[in-house]
């Protein structure tokens, strides 16, 4: 077993807790902190042993998304990962029988390492996210687990997770081996996604979104707050908005 199978069975452990039903709350934020700084350490040693740092394969990774109005709170929440571990990410929408777009599919570009990296950290917190917000809902005086209780507590959760990143980010940094990882690496996808995607001016015409709950949301920077110790280094460079990507066959996918 190769050096990166051995960090991500061990990753691959520390997720198992992370999202284990009857590990504490507090067990499941060690766990996916441990998780994350555990990759991010592996990736400074391996990119100290590099001999040529321009050798890299960048791939692209979709991940299709079942019907669900969180759709587009899950693809802003890849963003936010993606960009913690050196990638980039953006979403696919599907056409719906009322005339509106429905994010179906999220897309991971990035070093394959990172990309196995992202899609492993994001999916943790969007199962522990998807539960936590009905039990606070269920646990909180005069809630209703509807739908502004989710979206305040999914909007909540994210925004703190960014938060938390770019203070990760900074600590990165403050290692010249760390800081070169993150400023090379980074230029390295945006380049292949530059040379490789074609976008257009066009958004998407997604539903608009239930008014937050502001008790949920302050629920969910609080959940947030735990779970984003165990993440990454780096907050969103654009925002969760922008222009449809295009390639020889054009599809609905926009670049976050």
């Amino acid at each position: 077993m190769g050096d990166v199978e051995r960090v991500m069975e061990r990753v691959h452990r520390l997720l198992a807790i992370a999202n284990d039903p009857a590990a504490s709350d507090n067990e499941q934020r060690i766990a996916l902190e441990q998780a994350q700084r555990l990759m991010n350490r592996h990736a400074i040693e391996e990119w100290q042993l590099e001999e040529d740092h321009d050798d890299v394969e960048i791939i692209e990774r979709r991940i299709r998304l079942e019907t669900n109005p969180c759709n587009r709170y899950m693809a802003q929440l890849a963003n936010i990962v993606a960009h913690g571990n050196r990638c980039r990410a953006a979403y696919e929408c599907r056409r719906a029988g009322n005339g509106r777009d429905v994010v179906s599919t999220v897309w991971i570009y990035g070093a394959r390492v990172d990309v196995d990296k992202t899609e492993s950290i994001w999916t943790a917190m969007e199962t522990s996210r998807a539960a936590m917000w009905r039990e606070r809902a269920r646990t909180t005086p005069r809630a209703k687990a509807n739908a502004a209780w989710r979206n305040g507590y999914y909007r909540g959760f994210q925004e703190e997770i960014a938060r938390r990143y770019e203070i990760l980010r900074r600590e990165m940094e403050s290692d010249g081996t760390g800081r070169e990882l993150i400023t090379v690496r980074g230029s390295q996808v945006d380049r292949w996604v530059e040379t490789h995607v074609t976008f257009i001016s066009d958004k998407p015409k997604l539903s608009k979104a239930t008014r937050p709950s502001q008790a949920a949301y302050r629920h969910g920077r609080r959940d947030g707050t735990g779970r984003a110790r165990r993440s990454v280094s780096r907050k969103p460079d654009r925002p969760a908005t922008g222009p449809w990507k295009s390639s020889k066959q054009p599809k609905n996918i926009t670049i976050l």
